[in-house]
């Protein structure tokens, strides 16, 4: 009987499957997690610098109040504490991050320490800074806050109506971006069609939820007026002007370092600008590093969160389960501020209909500000919601025509002899045979038996579940449509 390696040598040579059988099923040398398992590694929290402070965050219990007033006395009486920073003394000293959005959401006023009110549960109110981390902690603890409760908005469809709680008076509006795309003709495929399949699609919030949280350590020299950060941000070429912006210096006496290691991020450490100006102020003022490390409590409760969405949709279908329009109206809830919006509000635009070849699409897109945490880029950012549609409403479709889901997909998949195709944004496909690959895939996991069996299964009361994902992505952002 042929040895692994053999069969591997054999499928190689006849140049099929090379890529399927390469490892399967052999050892494989692991190069990068020899440090990492010995323990070795070095993290954001493992860059110490000496004389080094740590600061920890006072965070609001409400999702929405008005701050009255904040006592640092009790906080500053605890030995080991050196500062008590509030959003009042911020805000004098720093400007409000630049905004993506036009006015009037554009004129809202962000800072990363709550001023004048909280807008969501999590938010920091005070920046406590000590000589050890969990004096740093209790201390943030003593700093009492007076609330006056304000009335709460977490959907974002309830933010969009008449006489919602407004989150900025400053905007006067929880609308942060409307933008309507008018591809085709979607309302005249929807009067041709033989079957208009309605729904509405709801995704729900997730967050990246990293092995290692978001932390910053920022050390100011003041011989040269330079802020050295010790960051895992994953974009400085975004953060580094806001940052900069806020902090009022220029981009040349601001240093970014990346630790060596990273124990996961998967965007989500993008919006930490946020920690990084705070951090980084403190440490000018008080001319001594200064670091904070996010707990796992912060992290969920208000790290960042991906966008939630959700799509009331109309497809336009022929008798065969050819989907020739989609006309809808999505509604995005980015939280308490739009710190990298609305760019997921545009950004799925690059693959508008997915995999499939639907010419006719009609979006009405708006996005909302909600008494939610911030969101920002995580792991399949903005598309998932905008895939998940299509996969969910493709379900619908056979399930109106009494078709094969697997079917339904296949007949509306772009062609081959299509491609390069050219999408109706004008996104242009540059290649792929989705047909063949699908194929394949139905073939690989025995598709027709397991339909077999969960109809036999059926008969006996037994229920088995069979999904299908067929999805596409840009292999990079284009933020050229980001304007």
């Amino acid at each position: 009987m042929p040895q692994k390696a053999e069969l591997v040598e054999e499928t190689q040579s006849k140049g099929e499957g090379a890529s399927s059988y390469k490892y399967m099923g052999t050892s494989v040398r692991v190069r990068e997690d020899l440090i990492p398992l010995q323990g070795k590694g070095q993290y954001l929290d493992d860059v110490e610098l000496p004389g080094t402070l740590y600061m920890s965050y006072t965070l609001s219990p409400f999702g929405h109040a008005l701050i009255k007033s904040i006592d640092t006395s009790k906080c500053m009486e605890l030995p080991g504490v050196k500062y008590v920073l509030t959003g009042e003394e911020l805000k004098e000293h720093t400007s409000p991050y630049m905004q993506i959005a036009p006015p009037p959401s554009g004129n809202l006023e962000d800072y990363p320490l709550a001023v004048g009110r909280v807008r969501y549960y999590g938010e920091p109110v005070a920046a406590v800074v000590a000589t050890d981390p969990y004096i740093a902690e209790d201390a943030a603890e003593l700093v009492d806050v007076e609330y006056e409760p304000l009335p709460v908005v977490t959907d974002a469809e309830e933010a969009l109506k008449e006489g919602a709680p407004i989150l900025h008076p400053s905007s006067g509006t929880n609308l942060v971006w409307r933008g309507i795309w008018d591809l085709g003709d979607a309302k005249k495929a929807l009067e041709e069609a033989d079957y208009v399949v309605e729904d509405t699609v709801k995704t729900h919030r997730y967050a990246a939820v990293p092995l290692e949280t978001s932390g910053v350590l920022a050390a100011y020299d003041h011989s040269v007026d330079v802020i050295t950060v010790y960051s895992v941000n994953q974009m400085p070429m975004f953060s580094l002007p806001i940052i900069c912006g806020a902090l009022r210096m220029p981009t040349s006496k601001f240093r970014m370092i990346l630790p060596p290691n990273i124990g996961g991020a998967f965007g989500g450490k993008i919006i930490n600008f946020t920690h990084i100006t705070v951090v980084a102020y403190l440490s000018r003022l008080l001319e001594a590093p200064v670091k904070y490390v996010e707990n796992r409590s912060e992290n969920i409760m208000s790290g960042t969160h991906n966008n939630e969405r959700v799509f009331h949709v109309k497809l336009a279908v022929k008798k065969d389960g050819r989907v020739t329009g989609a006309y809808m109206t999505a509604i995005d809830n980015c939280g308490a501020y739009p710190r990298y919006e609305p760019a997921g509000a545009v950004i799925w635009a690059q693959v508008v209909p997915g995999i499939y070849d639907v010419q006719n699409v009609y979006v009405d897109f708006n996005q909302a500000t909600t008494n939610k945490g911030p969101t920002g880029p995580v792991r399949g950012y903005s598309r998932i919601q905008h895939n998940f549609m299509w996969e969910r409403m493709m379900n619908r479709v056979a399930q109106k025509l009494n078709m094969d889901p697997a079917e339904v997909r296949r007949k509306n998949l772009i062609k081959a002899e299509q491609m390069p195709y050219v999408g109706p944004s004008r996104t242009i496909y540059d290649g792929g045979d989705y047909h063949k690959a699908f194929d394949k895939l139905l073939e690989t996991i025995e598709y027709k038996k397991w339909r077999e069996t969960q109809k036999e299964g059926r008969s006996r009361g037994k229920l088995i579940g069979i999904g299908l994902s067929a999805v596409i992505d840009s292999g990079a952002n284009n933020f050229g449509q980001v304007k």
